[in-house]
């Protein structure tokens, strides 16, 4: 395969080309080729071509400034790219073309998810000023069409760049400030959010378990699961900068004792009815044991205590009941979801939340008498009037955006299409 020097790129291929890899002798100062091996994939239902910007993610991130000049090593993340693409990665400095070497490395090295993962590394100390790195000209789809050529760009600076340091000075509510990282504890799981001073690679590790995650913009969430309740681990939580310096936080945390096994299946932000009186949050006992819900909270802000279950209701297993507004009129739904006879309802001092829960989307959330978190739901905007949020998935405590989608039929009282537990 030949190379040109016409351009810093990279060329990667299909499978069939693996094995001319160590044959390519093609490394200059000015560009190179290496042909890899890229995972077959499923097309699509409507067959149509990959993506015209095939980046996942880069670091350094889109936008990034004080990207030191020893940089020793930038990324690039690719999205599902087809077995017979061929695409050509550049990198551009003020200069002209920056001299590289490239190896396909794990994504799980980045903490992402993504097809193909390359590391560049290059051979000389970086110019000062604006880079660009990306999917180059020449690129092309399964199909053999031209993939349009997408860059991010950064800026390169020869004074000295500091680590890039955790900097949360305060966390939510139930949250541990733990050395500038935010930390929340629960029975089986911890999860770390990282705030830090700059890009960088983060890793979390709990007892033998480990995760890491790209903190592009300089915020990251890490999260490490099936752990054992009410025992203390070693946890190290480490940032790795852009200049290769390694910030370290070494910790024992101890999960908490056996939380209740309730959580949020359904919400109803924009109901059809007045809002904010006809709005609910379905809660369901998804454990085994009878669970009384005295002094259970359920707020809007990650600073708020929220409003608390005055009642002494106790929820059966398997058996769901609606928080609502003090206000909310079972009989009287205009156009939502008739509410079944038999489920019960407790209602809340006032409106849910602060006012009522915003139809752009705001994070809910479910805690315990202790302060403890249950569930989350996650802040997701374009609600449509009458439309339900649903919980989704195997996990009923996940509490990210995947976790939830928006459905025109709403089931209170009753499982959702996609409940598995």
């Amino acid at each position: 395969m030949p190379c040109s020097g016409a351009r810093p790129s990279r060329t990667f291929r299909s499978p069939r080309a693996r094995a001319r890899v160590a044959a390519c002798g093609c490394v200059t100062l000015l560009a190179a080729c290496l042909d890899v091996g890229i995972p077959p994939r499923q097309s699509s239902e409507d067959g149509g071509a990959p993506p015209s910007t095939l980046l996942a993610a880069t670091w350094p991130a889109d936008g990034s400034s004080g990207v030191p000049d020893e940089l020793a090593h930038a990324w690039i993340a690719l999205r599902t790219v087809g077995d017979e693409a061929h695409l050509r990665t550049g990198w551009r400095g003020p200069l002209g073309l920056i001299a590289h070497r490239t190896e396909v490395r794990p994504c799980t090295e980045l903490g992402l998810e993504a097809e193909l993962c390359v590391r560049l590394s290059p051979i000389a100390r970086l110019p000062s000023g604006a880079h660009e790195l990306g999917v180059d000209e020449g690129s092309a789809d399964t199909r053999g069409t031209s993939i349009h050529p997408a860059f991010v760009r950064f800026e390169v600076t020869s004074a000295d760049v500091g680590p890039a340091l955790p900097a949360a000075t305060t966390c939510e509510r139930d949250e541990e400030l733990l050395s500038g990282f935010c930390v929340l504890r629960s029975d089986t799981s911890l999860r770390a959010r990282a705030f830090l001073s700059a890009s960088a690679i983060v890793e979390l590790r709990v007892g033998e378990a480990m995760t890491r995650s790209l903190a592009q913009r300089a915020e990251t969430t890490l999260v490490v699961l099936d752990l054992t309740a009410d025992t203390v681990y070693p946890v190290r939580l480490q940032a790795i900068s852009l200049s290769g310096a390694t910030t370290t936080v070494d910790a024992s945390v101890r999960t908490h004792t056996p939380l209740a096994s309730l959580t949020i299946t359904e919400v109803l932000a924009d109901p059809s009815g007045p809002d904010p009186d006809q709005e609910y949050v379905e809660v369901l006992n998804y454990g085994d044991e009878p669970l009384p819900l005295s002094g259970v909270t359920l707020a809007d802000a990650p600073d708020r205590e929220g409003d608390e279950v005055t009642s002494g209701v106790v929820l059966a297993p398997g058996a769901r009941l609606l928080l609502v507004a003090a206000r909310f009129d079972a009989a009287a739904m205009h156009g939502d979801a008739p509410i079944p006879p038999g489920v019960p309802l407790v209602r809340l001092d006032g409106p849910i939340g602060t006012g009522g829960i915003s139809n752009s989307g705001e994070v809910l959330y479910l805690r315990d008498a202790l302060g403890r978190r249950l569930a989350t739901v996650p802040a997701i905007g374009g609600a449509v009037e009458g439309r339900c949020l649903q919980r989704v998935g195997e996990d009923p405590r996940r509490g990210d955006a995947d976790a939830f989608v928006a459905r025109t039929t709403c089931t209170p009282g009753g499982a959702g299409d996609d409940e598995t537990w």
